[in-house]
């Protein structure tokens, strides 16, 4: 009888030990964006080849589109919007962002489901004003568009 005791108190202990948790554990999402660049960032000048060009041209613009800009969340998460002269939201596109130190890129959805990089080079963020060194394949060269948030 005292081995049975013995036993039964060891596993009154043992699984006494082993209490599950009141609250599951979950990780808060990772932000993967630096938080210089998270926001709605507006596109204000363009250079291709160290040469000043109009935004129409650095993007490709036609219409009544004559400027760019875009929003970078903590997550990754990232829309690119086509605007017009009073910077109203004529046609906005989803996308991802992905950083890697100072090298970014920035991958837009089609409405076809197709996607393509449309920002592939190097940042600087200075106060309010973001560069990024990429190459602007509708002027068909390396370029630098200058954003302020």
């Amino acid at each position: 009888m005292k081995t049975y005791s013995f036993v039964l108190l060891v596993l009154v202990l043992v699984v006494g030990g082993c209490k599950k948790d009141d609250e599951p554990t979950t990780a808060p999402e990772a932000q993967v964006i630096p938080t210089e660049l998270i926001g709605t960032w507006t596109a204000q000048s363009a250079t291709l080849s160290g040469q000043p060009i109009t935004l129409v041209k650095a993007f490709g613009l036609n219409g009544p589109a004559t400027g760019v800009s875009f929003k970078f969340a903590g997550n990754g998460g990232y829309s690119f919007n086509v605007l017009d002269a009073g910077n109203t939201i004529l046609i906005t596109y989803p996308g991802t962002v992905a950083v890697t130190g100072q090298y970014i890129t920035c991958t837009l959805s089609n409405p076809d489901g197709t996607t393509f990089k449309n920002i592939d080079g190097s940042w600087a963020v200075t106060a309010n004003q973001l560069v990024i060194n990429t190459y602007l394949n509708a002027a068909g060269g390396p370029g630098a568009v200058t954003y302020t948030k």
